[in-house]
């Protein structure tokens, strides 16, 4: 039996998506992937050493650079904006510190966007 080149093709375009799919259990790692967005930020975590530079860096010399990071969310874009969720020293206030580090080649330094109080 001969068959035409369109039911070959289709036959496998069928066999492709068949064995190209795999189960999908739900699991902490699909639940990452289906969290985040392309384009969009990460999650909040808790700073990295370098993170923590970047905020010193941007905020040298504002009453930003008095606040405690602790989480930091991340966005790549040209370079990458961090956003990071910051408390007081005396621990009642909390802020959102956006700061945006151009890519390296350009040499510029990471600077202060926003500050921003969390209202409750």
């Amino acid at each position: 039996m001969k068959h035409s080149p369109l039911g070959r093709l289709l036959f496998l375009s069928l066999a492709l998506s068949f064995f190209g799919c795999r189960s999908v259990e739900e699991t902490e790692e699909t639940r990452h992937e289906a969290a985040m967005c392309v384009g969009g930020y990460s999650e909040f975590l808790a700073p990295e050493p370098e993170q923590r530079d970047v905020f010193a860096q941007a905020t040298q010399g504002t009453q930003a650079e008095k606040l405690r990071p602790q989480s930091v969310a991340t966005q790549v874009v040209a370079g990458t904006n961090y956003d990071f969720l910051c408390v007081a020293p005396d621990g009642h206030q909390t802020f959102h510190v956006l700061i945006f580090r151009p890519l390296p080649h350009t040499g510029e330094p990471p600077r202060l966007i926003s500050v921003r109080e969390v209202v409750r």
